[in-house]
This record gives structure tokens, sequence and C-alpha cells, in this order.
């Protein structure tokens, strides 16, 4: 039991000795990402890093046809523990600055549209836009394997989730009936209904591979 008490802690004086800083790019679900890790305490180290993509594809909603682009935007702040001194496998923990969102537009493809439970002109609705947005603090759980601030080239991993929120839709319209009070009401039914269509985005997943570098300060 000694022996083993006595390697646990020669294991960690080891890492804590070789740990410093590094810095590191991936790519997955949240985008492209450059992040910077720092060892904060032996097995905890402290990540900073941003994540950006951008991408769009159509979808449509009770007969409207609605071309989307998805923006990713996001800045994380983690803490990594690695239970384990000298292996790679780390729980983090942590909250990103998220400003993804979802904006919108549909056109006139035929002589009418369903909004809410109404069926109204394209001249009545026009051109309609719109902004899927989320909560700008989201919270970060998740698992991962490397160290930037031990390795001197590594191999990074995260699998984890994004607890961004319930979407937020608004919808506008340039139509005739466009400032319409009874057509705003079948407007915000209309943007509930996709919200519910876009309930999934509320966890957003996180997989994202990438290459670390520690970095030697002199």
């Amino acid at each position: 039991m000694r022996s083993l008490i006595a390697f646990s802690v020669a294991l960690a004086m080891a890492s804590a000795a070789d740990a410093g800083m590094g810095v590191g790019a991936k790519i997955g679900t949240p985008g492209f990402g450059l992040e910077a890790t720092k060892s904060i305490v032996p097995m905890v180290n402290a990540r900073l890093g941003f994540n950006m993509f951008g991408f769009g594809y159509e979808t449509s909603q009770d007969g409207v046809d609605y071309d989307y682009d998805l923006s990713l935007r996001s800045v994380h702040l983690l803490a990594d523990y690695h239970p384990i001194p000298l292996m790679g496998f780390r729980l983090s923990g942590g909250a990103l600055l998220n400003k993804n969102k979802l904006e919108m537009v549909s056109q006139p493809t035929s002589a009418s549209f369903e909004i809410g439970g109404e069926t109204y002109t394209a001249d009545q609705v026009g051109t309609i836009d719109g902004e899927v947005s989320f909560s700008s603090f989201a919270p970060y759980l998740g698992i991962g394997w490397g160290n930037a601030a031990g390795s001197r080239i590594g191999i990074s991993t995260d699998l984890g989730v994004v607890f961004q929120g319930a979407p937020e839709v608004d919808l506008s319209a340039n139509g005739l009936l466009g400032s319409d009070s009874g057509f705003q009401s079948e407007l915000a039914e209309e943007a509930n209904a996709i919200e519910d269509e876009l309930g999934f985005f509320k966890y957003y997943p996180v997989f994202s591979i990438g290459i670390s570098i520690k970095l030697t300060i002199l």
C-alpha cells in the first residue's frame, strides 16, 4: 500500500514538473478551433479557446420553404482534471460565451403561404426573415484525451455537451399584412412551431479532434 502511494506521489510530482503551457488546433462539431492550455496545479489544467464555422441548408415548415445559415461562434473557458497522472484522460467542465445562431429567409415559391393556422397570399406575406438564437452563457460538461501542457506533441479529443438552452425564434415579414396584429399572432405561432422543430439544439453535442504542442518557455 505504501509503495502504491509513493508511486502515485512520484507520478504527480513528475507530471507537475513536466507541465507548463501548450497550444492546439482542432476541428469538430463546434467548428474550427484554437486553444491554449495552462497547468494550474498538479492534474488540473485550464483551457481557453474559440471556435468558428458556418454553413447553409434548406428545410420547410408548414409549406414554407426556408434557407438557413448556421453561424457557429463561441469562446470557451474549461477546467480539465486528469485523474491519472501522466495519462491524457480528462474530465472537463466550464462554460462558453455562446454566439451560435441561425439566420433564415423565405422567398415566395407558390401563390400562398400557410402561416400558423391561416393561409395567406404571397403578396400578403412577402419575404419572411428570422433569427434563431440561444443563451449567450452555456455550461459545458465532457470527457476527453490529451494534455497540451504536458505532452510535447499530442492528439486531443473532446466528447461532451453544451447546454445552450432552448432556441428562441424571431420572425418578421415585409408583405401587405406585415404590421397587421392578426397576422403577427399567426407569425408568432409559426415561430413557436419552428422552436419545437429545432428543440434538439438545446443540447449541442461536442465532438472534436485536434493536435497540440507544448510550449517551451526559456
